[in-house]
């Protein structure tokens, strides 16, 4: 009938004990990130118009975000296999993961500073694009700026590698839509 994650049950009895806190956390967290990603589909699609609001260098900018986080996976699983030294690939996840905040914050500043695009207007007036762009990405970012301090303890205390590996891949699980859905379904290729 139900599962209940606390209890031990066939499907968590195998688990240590990080792995079912995180199990736990990334359940509750995966329920509120699909109703941002839910809001936002029905926003972009109600929207009589949406912006285009990225030109081809944000576009590979995005890609290059992308790539930096996704790398955190591969190193993620190269530190749970890596018996001898694994602190050595969280510390590398961390430094991809610095990459790509630097990389959105230079997104931010693009959009916000210099285009004028605020959480209530934006030169193309569609305001709600601004909106759930910051929002979006702010969660997103959020969780990277959590993951990075998570890591950071997990490589100097030891901790579980494995429920380390569980976040990093969520954390990148939740950019995909974003990659997809707000960055490259927004850029404007006329120009190519």
């Amino acid at each position: 009938c139900c599962v209940v994650l606390g209890a031990d049950n066939p499907l968590t009895e195998k688990l240590s004990g990080p792995e079912k806190n995180m199990l736990m956390f990334l359940s509750a967290d995966a329920i509120m990130t699909l109703t941002f990603f839910a809001v936002f589909a029905y926003l972009r699609f109600i929207a009589p118009q949406w912006p285009a609001a990225f030109h081809f260098g944000s576009g590979l900018m995005a890609a290059a975000m992308t790539m930096f986080l996704l790398s955190g996976s591969f190193t993620m699983f190269v530190a749970v296999r890596d018996a001898q030294a694994p602190g050595r690939w969280v510390a590398v996840t961390i430094a991809s993961w610095c990459c790509f905040l630097l990389l959105e914050g230079v997104e931010w500043v693009r959009l916000g500073l210099i285009m004028g695009v605020t959480l209530g207007s934006n030169p193309w007036n569609v305001p709600l694009f601004g909106a759930t762009y910051f929002i979006l990405t702010g969660l997103h970012a959020a969780h990277v700026i959590g993951g990075l301090a998570y890591l950071t303890l997990v490589a100097v205390k030891k901790w579980d590698v494995k429920a380390a590996l569980w976040y990093v891949n969520f954390v990148n699980a939740m950019w995909l839509p974003l990659f997809f859905g707000v960055y490259l379904a927004s850029t404007d290729l006329q120009g190519l």
